[in-house]
């Protein structure tokens, strides 16, 4: 179930971005950061860091507002 604030910073979520482990949810700007920190030529991948959750983020994950889990908050 999608929360009603960021996983990550704690802001309000209006636009859900689901993590690959489909149990987390960032905000725009944490997704923004996320992102550009997978697209770094240092890293090739990262960890969920919510809840020690370590599900793999790689640069072939297609990011998208998760508006299924928004409806069913």
């Amino acid at each position: 179930m999608c929360p009603s604030t960021c996983d990550l910073c704690g802001e309000t979520l209006d636009d859900p971005y689901s993590l690959p482990c489909r149990l987390h949810y960032v905000c725009p700007c944490c997704k923004d950061v996320l992102q550009e920190s997978v697209h770094n030529e240092q890293a090739e991948e990262l960890k969920c860091a919510v809840d020690n959750c370590s599900a793999e983020i790689t640069a072939e994950f297609v990011w998208k507002v998760d508006t299924v889990a928004l409806e069913n908050r």
